[in-house]
């Protein structure tokens, strides 16, 4: 939740820059933002991959435990 207040906060800022006519704040609030959740996305497929490895893993034993 944090986050979307967070996310909620620079898109006021980006709406002001722009309303100001400042877009090159704006862009870069973008760019951060965005960069930010690229971050996030790129955890999450790792952590994802690794959980299916793990998975994939299980189920391969129980094979090895119970032919």
């Amino acid at each position: 939740m944090v986050s979307e207040f967070e996310t909620l906060e620079v898109l006021n800022e980006i709406n002001d820059a722009l309303d100001s006519g400042d877009t090159a704040t704006a862009k870069d609030k973008i760019m951060v933002l965005k960069s930010k959740y690229q971050v996030m996305c790129d955890e999450f497929d790792k952590w994802a991959d690794e959980q299916s490895q793990l998975n994939e893993n299980r189920v391969f034993e129980s094979f090895e435990v119970f032919p």
